[in-house]
């Protein structure tokens, strides 16, 4: 189950001190979700997700899908969706014959028009109603019921149009958070165990609600996954904890990129990498399995190494066919790339 929760805020999660350092915003905050985090934390895998600037809906949303960066010429588009033709998720999802049902903002079915089973559409536009994703919710929550999906999207809309229209501060735009936060934990607590949910922003806000520049407030959002039984991550050796991306890191020093969630959630449905794909895996993903933890273990390095592997093989193909259609890297570039290549499959 994949959300994608318009306007999400890092700092909305979990301890941190909101970034503007606003007595007047410590209101917004996912409160039942973080619970639940500090009572399970090996649960979840919480991280910082950097959005690409512009930070507007119609150029960060198809990152999620295609795992590459959308020409700015689709900044002309983010009114007036036009289908995307390059390889997808959702397009590897379908061919591998499995069903992705959507329900929300209807920007993604606009984009990909023939690979998503829309369930219901919210109307993007009228930022004042406040109940625009509960169309959303039911169909979501009618579906992990039903249980007869292989994946499920859905975007919600509420928060970014509540703070579009009176900013972060005011408490409708907190209602609105804490309303979000209450669907998340029920798909939390709906889904089985062995179905994962990642929920994801596609980018942040200013404290006036805006969005669509560079600010910390605006590229700062995140990318958060829910499993029962837990990751491997918090089970791995030294070893392999040194590839995982710890939440301090992401957190202070570095941070997930908004297309490395394509790759990610392809390994894990065991489909194909999206031909265009630039992202890379999160390895910190990796739930834990039925079945002997030692040898779980063992084969999550083994399982690790593989799609790593793939991931490079992959990216490295689409660069070799890019580069050759138009030439835009040195030898130098080339080379090192292909160096890089070679030591991962040499460590292979």
């Amino acid at each position: 189950v994949f959300v994608i929760v318009d306007a999400l805020r890092f700092d909305y999660l979990l301890e941190y001190e909101n970034i503007d350092h606003l007595e007047t915003l410590k209101q917004n905050k996912f409160k039942k979700f973080n619970q639940a985090y500090y009572n399970d934390p090996e649960k979840f895998v919480v991280l910082r997700a950097r959005s690409d600037v512009p930070t507007m809906t119609g150029m960060r949303v198809p990152c999620f899908m295609t795992g590459n960066v959308p020409d700015r010429s689709f900044i002309l588009t983010n009114f007036a969706e036009i289908e995307i033709s390059e390889d997808s998720l959702l397009r590897q999802i379908k061919l591998a014959g499995k069903k992705t049902y959507f329900a929300g903002d209807p920007v993604l079915s606009q984009y990909f028009p023939k690979y998503l089973i829309s369930g219901t559409q919210t109307k993007s536009f009228d930022l004042f109603d406040d109940q625009v994703d509960q169309s959303a919710h039911d169909f979501i929550k009618q579906k992990i019921v039903d249980n007869d999906f292989d994946m499920l999207i859905a975007h919600l809309l509420v928060i970014d149009h509540v703070a579009h229209l009176y900013g972060l501060a005011d408490q409708r735009t907190a209602k609105v958070i804490e309303n979000v936060d209450q669907f998340i934990v029920d798909i939390m607590n709906m889904i089985d165990d062995d179905t994962m949910l990642i929920f994801a922003g596609d980018h942040g806000a200013s404290k006036a609600g805006a969005h669509g520049g560079w600010q910390p407030q605006e590229v700062n959002t995140a990318m958060v996954a829910y499993h029962k039984k837990g990751f491997l991550k918090y089970r791995a050796d030294q070893g392999l904890k040194k590839i995982m991306k710890s939440l301090n890191d992401t957190a202070e020093k570095s941070s997930i990129l908004q297309v490395d969630i394509a790759p990610t959630l392809a390994m894990l449905m065991g489909v194909r990498i999206p031909f265009g794909n630039m992202g890379q895996m999160i390895n910190d993903f990796y739930p834990v399995l039925d079945g002997n933890l030692k040898n779980q273990q063992s084969s999550f390095e083994a399982q690790i190494l593989r799609d790593n592997h793939l991931n490079t093989l992959q990216i490295l193909n689409y660069f070799e066919k890019y580069e050759k259609a138009n030439h835009i890297a040195s030898q130098d570039q080339i080379s090192k790339i292909k160096h890089m290549s070679e030591e991962v499959e040499k460590a292979y």
